[in-house]
Formats: C-alpha cells, structure tokens, sequence
C-alpha cells in the first residue's frame, strides 16, 4: 500500500466522521426542539417521539467517533484487515440502530396524527410542517448509511495489482 492510498483513506474518514460527530447534535437539538412545537406537541406520546429522536442521534454520533478511530488501522503504509473487521461490525450496528430508533420515532409520529381524530381537542391535520419534520427526520438516516458505506469502503483492502 503507498501513502498515497493510506493518506486519501485517513483523509476520507476524518471528513466522513466530523460531519457525523458535528451534524448529529446538531440535527439532534433541531428535531427535539422541532418536536415541541408541532401541532401534536399535546400528546404525550411525543415526548417518545423526541425521545426515540435523540437516541438515534446518539448512535450516530458514536457512529461518527468509530469513524473517526478507524484512521488508526493505517500504520506506516500498512492496513491492519483484521483488527478492522470488528470496527466495521460495530459501525454496522450503530447504522443499523440509527435507521431502527429514527424509524420508530417516525412510526409513533404517524401513529400520533392517525389515531387524533378520536381526540377532543380533534383531529391533526398533516400539514406541510409535519411533512418537512417527517422529510428532516430522514436525514440522520441517510447520514448514517453513507457514512457506513464510506466508512467500509476505505477500510476494505484493495486487491494487490500486477
């Protein structure tokens, strides 16, 4: 392996992780504060839906610090595979938690504006700001599997070539 190849490798998971170790606080703050002000913000099941909100941002944002540890499997021109196949497992299942909690979240989210037409303050209409918080709710999702993608793409060894 030249240093060529280890520098664009470290250089691409350092950028890969502090977009997730910066974004996710970010989109963390923004979706539970948003919570709080959308027209279902009365019902107490939305305190689960900022809840399950922020504990995706949570295991994106450990996603992001795996990333950012991964450099450490490049050593002077050389690739540690095997120590990297853990790193790669972890960092699956944090993606995999990410998509899972962000999903849930949205479920009880649906769930709510379904089921408030038997309410007494009536019905939540699903309108275009429960729509973008949907849409802004997706979003950490993305992040994790490109970052997942990105992440096992550069520590994957490249076949020797002849």
């Amino acid at each position: 392996m030249s240093f060529e190849w280890e520098r664009t490798r470290k250089l691409r998971l350092l950028l890969t992780g502090l977009v997730l170790v910066i974004g996710y606080p970010i989109i963390a703050v923004t979706g539970v504060v948003w919570t709080f002000s959308l027209p279902v913000a009365k019902v107490p099941l939305s305190l689960g839906v900022a809840l399950a909100a922020g504990i995706s941002a949570l295991f994106g944002w450990v996603l992001g610090f795996s990333i950012l540890l991964s450099q450490s499997y490049f050593r002077g021109g050389f690739f540690d595979a095997a120590g990297s196949r853990v790193l790669v497992r972890q960092a699956l299942v944090l993606c995999i938690s990410v998509v899972v909690m962000n999903a849930f979240s949205q479920a009880v989210l649906v769930l709510i504006i379904s089921t408030s037409a038997e309410r007494s303050s009536g019905p939540i209409a699903l309108d275009a700001e429960l729509v973008l918080y949907l849409v802004f709710m997706m979003i950490p999702m993305f992040m994790a599997g490109i970052g997942w993608w990105l992440m096992f793409r550069s520590v994957r060894p490249e076949p020797p070539r002849w």
